[in-house]
C-alpha cells in the first residue's frame, strides 16, 4: 500500500505541474486573471494529495485502496475542478454535490483509521456516531476556513457579497446541511460494513469451532476403539 499512495503522489504532482501551466499559460495570454489564491489551491492539492502516503511513513496508517482513490478524485473535483478552474460559479450545485460527497467520504475515511486501529470491540452504534461526528467536524471547519478566507484575502466563497438577512447564510447553512446528509449517508454506510465484518468473522468462528468439535470427537471415538 506504501507503494501504491507514493505513487498515487507522484500522479498528483504531475496534475498540479499540468494545472500550473495551464494556470500560467492562461494568465499570460490574457485569457483570464489568475489570483495568488489559485495556486494557493494548487499548493494546498498537491499537500492534500501526499497526505496518505506521509500518514503511512510516519504513522503507519494504512487506508483502503478504494478509499485512497475515491480521496484524490475527490481532491481534484473540490480543489481543481471546483476552486481552481471555478466550477463552483459556474455551476452552483457542484457546491452542495462536493459537499454531501466529502460528508459519505470522511465518514469512511473515518470507519477505516477506527478499523485499522481498534483494540476491542464497540456498538454499531458508536461506530455510526463516530463516523458521522467525524464527518460533520470537518464540514465544520471546513466553514471555518471559508469564513476565515473570505474576510482576510476579499474572497467570497460563502456568497455573502450583497446579501442580506437569511440570504447571506443560506450558502453556509445550505453546506452544512450538504455535509449532515453526507454524513448521515457515510456512518450508515460504515455501520453496515462494520456489521457485515462481524458477522462474516463469527462464521468463520464458528466454522473454526465446529471442525475443532469434529476433531476431537474423531480422536475421542479413536482411542474409545
Amino acid at each position: 500500500m506504501k507503494k501504491v499512495n507514493f505513487w498515487i503522489g507522484i500522479g498528483a504532482s504531475a496534475v498540479t505541474l499540468a494545472n500550473l501551466i495551464a494556470c500560467l499559460v492562461v494568465h499570460f495570454q490574457g485569457i483570464r486573471e489568475m489570483r495568488a489564491l489559485s495556486y494557493a489551491f494548487l499548493a494546498g492539492y498537491l499537500v492534500l494529495s501526499w497526505l496518505p502516503y506521509l500518514l503511512n511513513i510516519i504513522f503507519k496508517m494504512k487506508f483502503d485502496l478504494t478509499i485512497s482513490i475515491c480521496y484524490q478524485v475527490f481532491l481534484i473535483l473540490s480543489m481543481i475542478v471546483g476552486s481552481l478552474w471555478q466550477v463552483y460559479g459556474l455551476w452552483q450545485p457542484f457546491d452542495k454535490v462536493i459537499h454531501c460527497a466529502s460528508g459519505v467520504l470522511i465518514a469512511l475515511i473515518a470507519y477505516d483509521i477506527f478499523k485499522n486501529s481498534k483494540k476491542q470491540d464497540i456498538s454499531l452504534v458508536w461506530i455510526f456516531i463516530l463516523t458521522f461526528a467525524v464527518s460533520m467536524m470537518c464540514g465544520g471547519v471546513w466553514e471555518i476556513w471559508e469564513f476565515v478566507t473570505d474576510g482576510l484575502l476579499g474572497n467570497n466563497a460563502q456568497i455573502t457579497a450583497g446579501l442580506v438577512g437569511r440570504e447571506a447564510v443560506m450558502d453556509t447553512m445550505l453546506d452544512i446541511v450538504c455535509d449532515f446528509v453526507g454524513g448521515l449517508v457515510g456512518g450508515a454506510i460504515a455501520t453496515v460494513l462494520e456489521w457485515q465484518e462481524r458477522k462474516k468473522l463469527k462464521e468463520n468462528f464458528d466454522v473454526d469451532k465446529n471442525q475443532t468439535q469434529n476433531i476431537a470427537k474423531t480422536k475421542d471415538n479413536k482411542t474409545q476403539k
